[in-house]
């Protein structure tokens, strides 16, 4: 049995639409044994309705770059919350108190938001009118910010790294800024999911798009994938470049 895993916005999902070859070619993948799923930044609640929404026949997701993961019943396998008191303590700081734009915190079981949804559908999350609600949250597993460019979200999670040291993981998608507990990225998740099922590293493939799918794609060597639109760095540290997800699947079934 082999593992497969995708990012899905921009990855699998290309401008709102997964297309029918990306879908026959991971119902094909799964005929011959073997296992599909998503490796997102997103949290559960906000990833299931579009599981659901294009009909993807998933096997396992890892939501919130790593954080957690679920079997495509919705049980909980893993998950890594981020310290009660470190979320409080940087809720309260400057980093946060003079930033004024929009918030998504995922949980465990819920997807809340503050000033707007970050180009997500708005139905997906609760909202909140303060950050004090928001570090009462119990199993807190990301907070998401958004600012004017990548550049300027890289400089701004440097400044929080500075103050905050091996406190928080930044991952960076595009110019989205997802805060987890340190030491997250996607494939830790993706890496206890495969020693629960006793799948080896090297039968496990990944690929993705943008910053915060490099340490799969970096972590799984010639199985590390991208798609071609990805961004020249991420193209430049992957093993292989595909065309699609599908194309991936198809040509590693053997």
């Amino acid at each position: 049995m082999k593992l497969a895993f995708s990012d899905f916005d921009g990855t699998l999902c290309i401008d709102n639409v997964v297309s029918e070859e990306n879908l026959r070619a991971i119902r094909l993948w799964q005929a011959t044994g073997n296992k599909f799923g998503i490796a997102t930044g997103r949290g559960y609640t906000a990833i299931l309705p579009e599981m659901e929404r294009h009909h993807i026949p998933i096997d396992f997701l890892v939501c919130a770059n790593g954080s957690a993961v679920y079997t495509k019943e919705g049980r909980l396998l893993m998950a890594s919350a981020m310290p009660q008191d470190s979320v409080r303590a940087f809720l309260h700081s400057p980093h946060a108190t003079q930033y004024t734009g929009g918030w998504l915190f995922f949980t465990t079981d819920q997807a809340c938001a503050k000033n707007g949804a970050q180009m997500l559908p708005p139905e997906y999350f609760r909202p909140l009118d303060s950050l004090e609600e928001a570090a009462e949250l119990p199993h807190l597993l990301q907070m998401g910010m958004e600012f004017p460019s990548q550049e300027e979200t890289i400089a701004a999670f440097a400044a929080m790294d500075a103050d905050f040291p091996h406190t928080f993981a930044g991952n960076i998608n595009r110019r989205f800024l997802d805060i987890n507990v340190y030491g997250t990225s996607k494939d830790n998740g993706i890496l206890h999911l495969a020693e629960l099922l006793d799948v080896p590293e090297t039968d496990i493939f990944a690929i993705g798009d943008d910053r915060n799918d490099l340490p799969m794609i970096r972590r799984f060597g010639a199985h590390g994938c991208c798609v071609r639109r990805a961004q020249p760095a991420v193209r430049e540290a992957a093993g292989h470049v595909y065309d699609s997800v599908g194309d991936m699947l198809l040509d590693n079934l053997a």
